[in-house]
């Protein structure tokens, strides 16, 4: 379930001299790590010992647990995925946090350019 955290409000003079205030807001939505991360990140260090303690017994067994072991390890910073929200001045911008780790920007957009903005 995700949890909404950090919400901030801050106002802020641009120049001293300037009278207009920025407006910003920032959003994170996150959640806690699900039962399926800790599973994959179980499997990726199993997967991993085993397939080197068994190199010397049979190779090809051993070469799939180690490429097991190296998939779930590129595929768990897809299953903990955080959102960010940030207003500033009537520009949303969306960005994914991967792992608490990776943020990329999915998209930037003004509000005054959007005609219909949808929840799904």
């Amino acid at each position: 379930m995700p949890l909404l955290l950090g919400a901030q409000k801050i106002n802020f003079v641009k120049n001293k001299g300037d009278k207009k205030m920025d407006n910003f807001y920032e959003q994170l939505v996150t959640t806690s790590k699900s039962s399926s991360y800790k599973m994959v990140n179980g499997a990726t260090y199993v997967f991993a010992v085993i397939g080197i303690a068994s190199f010397s017994a049979n190779i090809i067994f051993a070469v799939l647990l180690i490429g097991l072991a190296a998939a779930c390890f590129f595929y768990k910073p897809r299953l903990f995925v955080e959102y960010e929200y940030q207003f500033t001045n009537g520009e949303i911008d969306i960005e994914k946090i991967l792992e608490m780790k990776k943020r990329s920007k999915i998209t930037s957009f003004h509000i005054k350019e959007q005609q219909k903005i949808v929840m799904l």
